[in-house]
């Protein structure tokens, strides 16, 4: 590294300034004026409405079923009752709770007959996850679960 190098990376970091047209300053006087770096005044601007006015933001994974399934209560401290009341007579119910980064934090299996509750237990936990539900390997079901304690 250089003068000039440890010069500019002390100006950088000492200002606190992250702007783009400040690093491309930075970038600029590292290069020299043979590689001019340029940056416009002003960046466009992002569409408003990323989906549209009227529309939801295109889903993962459809979720589409004919059995009924609701979460109780919803918030909770840790504890997630899900009932159900299958189309069918029995399935194979799939239980995932994603936190919010989507990292899978709870996953259960359980053969389930026509109606019935699970009881999700999250452990200490603190605000929201996201619960699906698959039936038989295809996802029926999903909920935002609200944590609101340890």
């Amino acid at each position: 590294m250089n003068a000039e190098t440890d010069h500019v990376r002390k100006v950088f970091s000492a200002s606190g300034n992250s702007s783009l047209k400040f690093q491309a300053q930075a970038v600029q006087m590292l290069l020299g004026d043979s590689n001019v770096v340029r940056i416009p005044e002003q960046l466009p601007e992002a569409p408003s409405g990323k989906w549209g006015d009227d529309e939801d933001p295109p889903a993962i994974s459809p979720v589409v079923s004919s059995s009924k399934m609701s979460v109780y209560p919803n918030p909770s401290k840790n504890q997630f009752n899900v009932a159900w009341e299958l189309e069918g007579e029995e399935a194979k119910l799939q239980f995932e709770v994603f936190d919010l980064t989507g990292r899978l934090v709870l996953s259960e299996t359980r053969q389930a007959t026509k109606n019935g509750r699970h009881v999700l237990n999250l452990g200490p936990c603190q605000g929201f996850y996201i619960l699906r539900v698959s039936e038989n390997g295809k996802p029926s079901f999903e909920e935002k679960l609200l944590c609101v304690g340890h």
